[in-house]
């Protein structure tokens, strides 16, 4: 996954899903535990399911990262947001939302 500068997901919450991330290029930082902490290149990091996380790039150049998922079955939320992200207009936040819930994705709130 390829993230711009300032770029990254809200810390959100996996009910079906363990996540890896592997730090291949850039400067990232992870929230864990309720707390940023920079993450180096070279070094990975994981969030089992039912843990509020979220990463951003928080450099200057584009942020690049392997993400796994388990089990398998997640590439498919991807497939549908990227078609939500590439409508002319944006996406619609409610259908983030709505799809995110289909794939047991919450977005607690701060």
């Amino acid at each position: 996954m390829e993230t711009p500068p300032g770029g990254g997901p809200p810390p959100h919450c996996h009910a079906c899903e363990d996540e890896w991330f592997l730090v291949r290029e850039g400067s990232a930082e992870f929230l864990l535990n309720g707390e940023w902490a920079p993450v180096p290149v070279g070094l990975s990091v994981f969030a089992p399911m039912g843990t509020v996380h979220s990463f951003r790039n928080a450099g200057q150049t584009p942020l690049i990262l392997t993400i796994q998922t388990a089990p398998a079955g997640f590439e498919r939320f991807f497939g549908e947001m990227a078609a939500e992200f590439q409508k002319p207009s944006g996406p619609d936040m409610a259908e983030v939302v709505r799809i995110s819930e289909i794939y047991g994705i919450t977005y607690p709130q701060p």
